[in-house]
């Protein structure tokens, strides 16, 4: 996998468990703000925060 990018993303609550997207996970990093993070119902812009905080993309 020499020259490819793995990415940290943040799957907001609205999206699917990141099991439902297999090849993706298994190429980059992903997490679920509810399933992983367990912080469901917080507020976007602690949901900006918490992706900062962990250098994480958020994929809504």
């Amino acid at each position: 996998m020499s020259g490819n990018r793995r990415f940290k993303l943040l799957l907001d609550e609205m999206m699917p468990r990141r099991e439902r997207f297999p090849h993706l996970n298994n190429f980059h990093d992903l997490k679920h703000i509810v399933h992983d993070m367990k912080k469901p119902g917080i507020k976007d812009s602690q949901i900006i925060m918490m992706a900062k905080r962990n250098g994480r993309n958020i994929a809504d």
